[in-house]
């Protein structure tokens, strides 16, 4: 299937450079011409918000702005400096990147609507500011910018000019393609979907969201450069912000989470804008062209949004699969009910500390989830977290991964003090988890999936990893290997290329522990890995986490099966109401009073000695 994939996209490759090398020598007039100019420039301008919108998940409405800082920049390296156009190009692109990576972080705190009001007010601030500056032609703009020109070969005619500005969009769509299945691709993907999930595998979010943000300025930049170089004449008109929903119109209508979408985009607005001039003012009037226009776009934005949410192209992406024989993801044959869960555990003698965590307290307002906990992991060790349900479970190990921080006590791993450590750097450190929900990412096989696992043992970043240099493509390749021993021995192997949303819970949940494991972590927290698992994936499980535990990593499990904690754990620690009322082998805590009357309950039916049943 992979090699199917890459095959498609190889395919489309070559197509692409085909058309770009035939297309022009079949179109003669200088109209259509101008379209395919037209065309290319949009595309260009929408594959900058794929990259932010539909692999980042950020909105934004400032795309034009980031076109006009490309088309000024220009025109006035060129006209007012005497710059080579190049050049121009190149500063005009690296003042856009360093404004937005100044504003970026700021902005990006913010989330959907404010987001959205955020680069809108962007945009609309920088279309009033060259409205306004009588320096650069005010709203009459400024004309007597030459044409692109490199290396002596002037693009001059309008048939140079498409060979122009179709050999940027195929560079941009191929730094999309390459970029979609490289780390900092998956990373911005994960991130997308679930933000706290990403982090919890070594993603900074802040910083990844700013580099989305940085890439998307650099593509509207060079697409306003191409504008102001085919036009040769700039005015703040094309760049307000009604152009910006343009753009972001022709993304989502294309498909605004895949690469090729704003092609697809791009071509329909292309159409309807010649449908607009052409078809409408015989039909309505001349008046009627500009309404006639936003009224049918708006139209099928409404009609796409509701019939093909992920666009055309993801609803072509559908189509094929339904067409296709889809692979089976049914379960494997379950075990024997009647054999135990798992075999009771061998006394084992403690390796170095891995975890060790004292006093450690949260509060939510009045409120105690935490309190005053001290707890220790050893290398090699199953440690059982136990308590009924509200008693600080799942916080503590939002507290241990960096989910969340401690109102006070310390947390040391390896010794060093991570008390305050964001979850990336937690991660980084070599802290794995698994979520009491397990969380897929939506448009990502299963090895995808494992790959976002392996985001701390990668180093490439988005410019090492768009570019196939053998350093490159080795890490990838060692990235890859680590994903799938994670799948086989997961036993997942067999559904690598089926998307991760399509398996079962119980798959899901095995997904999640093979995710953190393509990591190669020393410390693995688990929140309640078997909730809604049957008693063959119990057994699954079970026997899984003893082979973790005996190649040396430390695993902490917070579990409400007891049959399960009972006989898997090396130690127990039970919490009440967030505070620690025993720490004990499970033979210990399953007879003392205080745990059977919090916790585990007594059976009626206590033998002739006095021996209390665990309840399941």
């Amino acid at each position: 299937m992979n090699s199917l994939r890459k095959h498609r996209t190889a395919m489309g490759v070559a197509a692409a450079i085909l058309v770009i090398a035939l297309g022009p020598l079949a179109v003669d007039d200088t109209y259509t011409q101008g379209l395919i100019v037209n065309f290319g420039i949009d595309a260009v301008l929408a594959l900058g918000l794929v990259l932010l919108v539909g692999y980042a998940g950020q909105f934004s409405l400032a795309q034009a702005a980031f076109a006009a800082i490309g088309a000024y920049g220009s025109a006035i390296g060129t006209v007012r400096l005497g710059w080579p156009p190049l050049v121009s190009m190149v500063v005009a692109a690296a003042v856009a990147a360093l404004l937005v990576y100044a504003i970026g972080r700021p902005i990006l705190r913010l989330r959907g609507h404010f987001l959205a009001m955020a680069t809108l007010a962007l945009g609309e601030i920088l279309y009033l500011l060259l409205t306004n500056s009588e320096e650069l032609g005010g709203s009459s703009g400024f004309g007597g910018i030459p044409p692109f020109s490199v290396f002596g070969l002037s693009f001059d005619d309008q048939r140079a000019q498409v060979y122009l500005v179709l050999v940027v969009l195929a560079l941009g769509l191929w730094f999309a393609v390459r970029m979609k299945s490289s780390r900092e691709g998956r990373a911005l993907r994960a991130l997308r979907i679930n933000e706290t999930v990403a982090s919890a595998h070594g993603v900074d979010a802040a910083r990844a969201k700013t580099k989305a943000f940085v890439l998307s300025a650099v593509f509207g930049s060079v697409a306003g450069s191409l504008y102001a170089h085919t036009m040769m004449y700039v005015n703040p008109a094309p760049f307000g912000v009604m152009h910006s929903v343009e753009i972001l119109v022709v993304a989502v209508i294309g498909g605004v989470l895949s690469p090729w979408g704003p092609l697809v985009g791009a071509a329909v607005l292309t159409l309807i804008r010649e449908a607009s001039t052409s078809v409408i003012p015989g039909v309505l009037g001349e008046g009627a062209v500009g309404a006639g226009e936003e009224f049918t776009v708006g139209l099928l934005l409404v009609l796409v949004l509701v019939l093909m949410p992920e666009g055309v192209v993801g609803a072509i992406g559908r189509l094929r699969a339904r067409l296709l024989p889809a692979r089976s993801v049914a379960d494997p044959a379950p075990a024997q009910p009647s054999a135990p869960v798992t075999a009771p555990s061998p006394a084992r003698s403690p390796g170095r500390v891995r975890l060790q965590v004292s006093g450690l307290t949260k509060r939510f307002g009045g409120v105690v989830a935490v309190g005053d906990v001290d707890l220790v992991l050893h290398d090699s060790e199953i440690l059982g977290v136990i308590g009924p349900n509200g008693a600080g479970k799942s916080t503590l190990i939002n507290l241990l991964s960096g989910v969340l921080t401690p109102t006070e006590g310390r947390i040391e791993f390896d010794g060093e003090d991570v008390t305050r450590a964001p979850a990336h750097k937690v991660a980084a450190k070599g802290l794995a988890r698994t979520f009491q929900t397990p969380v897929v990412f939506g448009g990502m096989s299963v090895l995808e999936t494992v790959l976002v696992g392996t985001y701390t043992v990668g180093r490439a970043g988005i410019a090492r990893s768009v570019i196939p240099t053998p350093g490159v493509l080795r890490e990838e390749r060692q990235l890859r290997e680590a994903a799938e021993a994670a799948l086989a021995r997961c036993g997942l192997a067999h559904l690598a290329d089926v998307e991760a949303d399509q398996l079962s819970l119980g798959h899901q949940k095995v997904l999640e522990i093979a995710r953190g494991l393509a990591g190669r972590p020393a410390v693995l927290l688990l929140d309640e890995p078997a909730a809604g698992l049957n008693r063959a994936e119990k057994q699954r499980m079970a026997a899984l986490l003893r082979e973790l535990r005996a190649e040396g990593i430390a695993l902490l499990l917070v579990e409400h099966d007891m049959e399960m904690v009972m006989e898997l754990v090396d130690r127990v620690h039970v919490l009440e109401f967030g505070k620690t009322l025993r720490v004990g082998t499970p033979d210990e805590v399953r007879s003392d009073p205080e745990v059977i009357r919090a916790y585990l309950g007594v059976d009626e039916d206590e033998d002739e000695e006095g021996a209390i049943r665990v309840d399941h």
